[in-house]
């Protein structure tokens, strides 16, 4: 059975019906400089694909195309079918190739044709002993019921022609489409719709800009005095998830904990002697609206307000901060939940963050501000030298902090010897002494737990992150909780 010919059916189902005619199969085969079939060899093919195990890789090969993840053109080429991403509930990333999908459909299906149950746990250790892992969350268990209902869906054939069939589609004559014109219609459309993206893409950003000058209050720090020997405060701001709202956690709570941070950050400032702040943001700045839809309910406000708001609470935070009296510098990096296309992180550029937004107003207003807007070293990770000491900021839905290599993968990522990781993300406090004035440290979120955390029976300590760093490079992280 030819690779080729399996895709050409798979392509001819997606694009025209679940029936295949010889005639636009030969057509597809004219195309691509192939041999035509007999009406007997057509059948032979899908009656032969039909009895293929679930982990052919004719079958593969089959669905991938039928579903748009492999090309007929990747197939004529000799490319592989796809390899899925997944994101557990965790925030951690792993792989899964459509042949695992396909063995763990296999053993499910063997379990219920057994005892009518699906033991997920002995599912799981069967396929660890061959090296197969994975978590079973709603993601997983959508993509595994997609995959086997792609399965079990083979064409027919027929010896009417592209035309007749067609034309039951179409009651005027001159619509009837052949295969070219048909790739070119399909084309047009994807098109049409990238352009419809790209525009709602830029209606919304024109949007927010529009309503940010509108929006913005600085406040103006007042002249006092400046020490200028000392240590340096780093303030984290993390996972502040700006339009959640819970039994506990809203953005008035937000605001009232904020103040008491700028309280204790001064209290900090003048128990050691300290001599300039950075605030450092560590992402999910807003909560979103569509990255968990099961969580819609807990919105407090919708998207474009979150922004608008996330925008004014961070000038504000800066300008209290400002007014302890110390040089103040900020610097943010992007959280999975700061990302402007929500609906499919596939379709997201990683980069494409409403952190974006709040970089530049803090930028364009810093001079006001009297603070050092830094740029950071990209959207997601920022390493800077404070003191003599590499401090290396990430989100950590990207980079697990907790992983014991994580320093090391870090250092060689970044192109320097990395004392400090400090990451956000995880909505608790965590932190480990990797080596002498080495930590790799973890601040909290500002609430306590939401639907998500208590589906996963955890709770959190609401709280921030501080971590100053001596003259001469001894790091002492400070952990504030809060009520």
């Amino acid at each position: 059975m030819n690779k080729v010919r399996v895709a050409v059916l798979a392509d001819i189902y997606k694009k025209y019906s679940k029936t295949v005619s010889l005639s636009l199969f030969n057509t597809y085969m004219r195309d691509l400089n192939l041999p035509a079939v007999e009406m007997d060899e057509l059948n032979r093919l899908v009656a032969g694909l039909a009895k293929q195990d679930t982990d052919s890789e004719l079958l593969h090969i089959y669905n991938n195309v039928k579903k748009d993840q492999l090309s007929l053109k990747d197939v004529v080429d000799g490319k592989s079918p796809i390899i899925y991403d997944i994101t557990t509930e965790q925030g951690d990333n792993y792989e899964l190739r459509d042949t695992d999908l396909d063995k763990i459909i296999a053993l499910k299906n063997k379990f219920i044709a057994k005892n009518g149950n699906i033991p997920w746990g002995k599912i799981k250790k069967m396929c660890k002993q061959s090296s197969l892992e994975f978590e079973v969350t709603p993601e997983f268990l959508r993509l595994l019921d997609m995959r086997e209902a792609d399965l079990k869906q083979l064409p027919k054939t027929t010896q009417k022609s592209p035309d007749e069939l067609i034309g039951k589609l179409f009651e005027n004559e001159t619509a009837k489409l052949d295969y070219h014109t048909r790739e070119i219609q399909n084309e047009k459309r994807e098109y049409n719709k990238l352009r419809r993206e790209l525009n709602d893409d830029l209606i919304w950003r024109k949007q927010i800009l529009k309503a940010i000058p509108d929006m913005i209050n600085l406040i103006v720090p007042h002249e006092l005095p400046v020490r200028r020997e000392g240590s340096t405060l780093v303030v984290c701001l993390s996972d502040l998830h700006i339009g959640l709202k819970t039994k506990d956690y809203d953005l008035a709570k937000l605001k009232m904990d904020l103040v008491s941070y700028v309280a204790d950050i001064k209290a900090q400032v003048n128990k050691d002697k300290v001599a300039k702040i950075e605030i450092v943001g560590l992402g999910d700045f807003i909560e979103g609206a569509y990255l968990h839809a099961t969580q819609l309910h807990e919105l407090e406000f919708e998207f474009g307000e979150q922004v608008a708001t996330a925008i004014q609470v961070v000038l504000d935070f800066i300008g209290y901060v400002r007014q302890i009296g110390l040089p103040t510098s900020f610097v943010a990096i992007s959280g999975n939940h700061d990302r402007s296309n929500e609906a499919n992180k596939k379709d997201s550029l990683p980069t494409d963050s409403i952190v974006d937004i709040i970089c530049a107003i803090v930028k364009s207003n810093a001079e006001d501000l009297d603070i050092t807007y830094i740029e950071p070293v990209s959207k997601l990770r920022h390493l800077e030298t404070i003191n003599g000491t590499n401090v290396c900021f990430v989100h950590g839905d990207r980079d697990k902090v907790q992983n014991k290599d994580i320093v090391a993968k870090l250092s060689e990522y970044m192109d320097a010897n990395i004392d400090v990781v400090v990451a956000g993300h995880l909505h608790s406090y965590w932190m480990n002494n990797v080596g002498y004035n080495k930590y790799v440290i973890q601040s909290s979120s500002m609430f306590n737990g939401n639907s998500y955390s208590e589906a996963l029976g955890v709770r959190s300590t609401p709280g921030q992150c501080m971590i100053e760093i001596s003259t001469d490079g001894v790091v002492t992280p400070i952990f504030e909780i809060f009520e």
